[in-house]
């Protein structure tokens, strides 16, 4: 009896320890194949962060022209 619960004991620690691994070997996974696609598709992420960053610029433009001089 003492053995067997030595033994499960053990497995739920293992079992424990090995869900950790796999989760941090998904993110890591996750992170690199990001890291693949951005370096694959670099000219699509520029266009499409340029774009987002032009858009923000122009709204915070307006918004202080706006602020500055009501119609």
């Amino acid at each position: 009896m003492v053995t067997k619960n030595v033994k499960t004991k053990k497995i739920k620690y293992s079992k424990k320890q090995h869900t950790s691994k796999v989760t941090n070997f998904k993110i890591s996974s996750l992170i690199e194949r990001m890291k693949i696609s951005i370096y694959k598709n670099r000219w699509t992420w520029f266009v499409v962060s340029g774009l987002f960053i032009l858009v923000i610029v122009v709204v915070i433009i307006g918004t202080i022209l706006n602020n500055n001089f009501p119609n």
